[in-house]
């Protein structure tokens, strides 16, 4: 028997740009630090006042050094 839990979540999708104050998925792995988490924070916090626990944010979550990756996400939205 397989038991499926649904899991409720905040998405945040924008226009990429090559701001340097853009959070990546290498800033989110450790890869990299940033200056700012503004965005992602008040992301976040909105998220929680939704009474959601996950985010998910294309920015961060998508490698966009990876083609491969880069190009499923894409073709994925």
């Amino acid at each position: 028997e397989i038991i499926q839990e649904i899991v409720e979540y905040d998405i945040l999708s924008h226009r990429w740009d090559e701001i340097a104050d853009e959070s990546t998925y290498q800033d989110i792995s450790g890869k990299r630090q940033i200056s700012k988490f503004e965005k992602l924070a008040q992301f976040c916090e909105t998220s929680r006042k939704l009474g959601h626990e996950l985010a998910w944010v294309d920015s961060c979550c998508i490698d966009k050094t990876n083609a491969t990756e880069l190009g499923e996400a894409i073709h994925g939205m």
